[in-house]
């Protein structure tokens, strides 16, 4: 458990601060890529449900899109083809 927890205190410090306005510069490095790739595509894997919804609510201007176990078949059907077919 702690463990794991440990490994979610990296890019959700916001939560486990009890300061949502709070973000990981793991979130930073991630926006930073982002700008860098000047509109072109990025996969981003992770291990925790937590991390997903964080980085899909905090990144949503960049378009982005999620497939994990919380979202529906038909969602994550639509998310890849938005991934795919949008540029």
């Amino acid at each position: 458990t702690l463990f794991h927890a440990l490994g979610q205190i990296v890019t959700n410090y916001g939560h486990f601060s009890g300061d949502p306005t709070k973000f990981s510069t793991a979130v930073d490095m991630v926006e930073e890529v982002l700008n860098e790739l000047d509109g072109k595509k990025l996969i981003i894997f992770t291990n925790y449900r937590m991390t997903n919804k964080m980085l899909l609510e905090r990144l949503k201007t960049y378009g982005g899109v999620a497939v994990y176990g919380d979202v529906s078949r038909t969602a994550q059907d639509a998310a890849l083809r938005t991934f795919i077919e949008n540029p």
